[in-house]
């Protein structure tokens, strides 16, 4: 299975009093597929003047206001698209449409260590740790779609409970 997607880095824009904000954007990757959108916050921000939107990515040799380098930014961005297609992979080979939660969390599971937002990874990485669980087990003992419904629904009666 080949499952079709569209990854695009972009500022997300915002308003001030009706005014543009042009200063100290948040950088979001923004993932379609299969009529779904996930949205994922990168942690760095930039402003206007120091991005490329034709090339979705920083403009070289510039710094934002936390002194991080356009070229760093841009590596981080490079190593987010290439996991969020290695996710992706991880479902094609079980030939299963991921929801978003569990490409968000697949992807944070394999960009461990180098998300920004350290308390997203702590909370996910049990669910991180069950979808791995699924994939790897669902491939070596070729499970039936149904066994990994179950799994799906026993994680929703735990979150739920939670």
């Amino acid at each position: 299975m080949n499952i079709k997607r569209n990854i695009h880095i972009a500022l997300k824009t915002r308003k001030y009093k009706g005014k543009q904000i042009i200063e100290n954007l948040p950088i979001r990757i923004r993932v379609s597929y299969d009529s779904k959108r996930l949205e994922i916050l990168t942690g760095y921000s930039v402003d206007l003047v120091m991005w490329d939107e034709e090339a979705q990515r920083g403009k070289k040799n510039t710094v934002n206001r936390k002194k991080e380098k356009a070229s760093d930014i841009n590596a981080f961005l490079n190593k987010a698209c290439y996991e969020i297609d290695e996710a992706f992979k991880e479902f094609e080979v079980v030939d299963r449409i991921p929801t978003k939660k569990e490409l968000e969390e697949t992807y944070l599971r394999r960009m461990e260590g180098r998300v920004p937002d350290k308390k997203i990874r702590k909370v996910s990485r049990f669910w991180s740790a069950m979808n791995q669980f699924k994939i790897t087990e669902s491939k070596k003992n070729s499970w039936q779609y149904s066994t990994i419904q179950k799994f799906n629904t026993l994680e929703e009666h735990i979150k739920a409970y939670k």
